[in-house]
């Protein structure tokens, strides 16, 4: 969500900054705990569960990872803006560069 120009996390109401950043970091390394408990549970599963596990692990980290990479680009943009405070010119800038 964009608020005067600027790139806001819909849960709080406030700018995207480096904390909303770290936090969605943090959430990324669950994969490592997914990927040991599969390891885990694998003795007790046939191929098709094993794929499936494995799959199904694949596409919730791509799309952790995409919403990671959004937070971060999020974040460069407002600290941009701040850094230039030209709200308007820095939100036409971002979005032809997008």
């Amino acid at each position: 969500m964009i608020i005067e120009g600027r790139h806001v996390n819909p849960e709080t109401n406030k700018p995207i900054d480096s904390f909303d950043l770290e936090q969605e970091i943090f959430k990324a390394w669950h994969v490592v705990d997914d990927l040991k408990l599969i390891r885990d549970e694998l003795e007790g599963m046939d191929s098709d569960d094993t794929f499936s596990a494995i799959h199904g692990l694949a596409l919730t980290t791509e799309m952790r990872f995409r919403k990671l990479m959004d937070i971060y680009e999020s974040v460069t943009k407002n600290q941009w803006m701040e850094k230039n405070g030209q709200r308007e010119q820095a939100t036409e800038w971002w979005d032809e560069n997008d």
